[in-house]
């Protein structure tokens, strides 16, 4: 059991780590976006130049990673509230 928690909290924050650095490094690519000034969706938006990237490798990841890490919380308080 507490090697499956490890292995599972690892995989989250490398999905979750990896989606943050690939946004961050397609907004650089992208000529005129700020990620302080622009929302991220714009760089997934129709028609963006690297939309298919930041779409299937960034928020799909973070959706995945915020998945696992809810269904592992969930499982976590079930057992301590069954407990008593």
């Amino acid at each position: 059991m507490f090697y499956n928690s490890i292995l599972l909290k690892a995989l989250c924050l490398i999905l979750f780590d990896s989606s943050i650095i690939l946004i961050e490094f397609v907004g650089f690519l992208q000529p005129d976006y700020n990620s302080t000034g622009h929302y991220i969706s714009e760089l997934g938006a129709t028609g963006a130049q690297y939309a298919n990237i930041i779409n299937y490798f960034s928020f799909l990841p973070v959706a995945f990673s915020s998945l696992i890490i809810i269904l592992f919380l969930q499982s976590k308080f079930q057992r301590a509230y069954y407990r008593g």
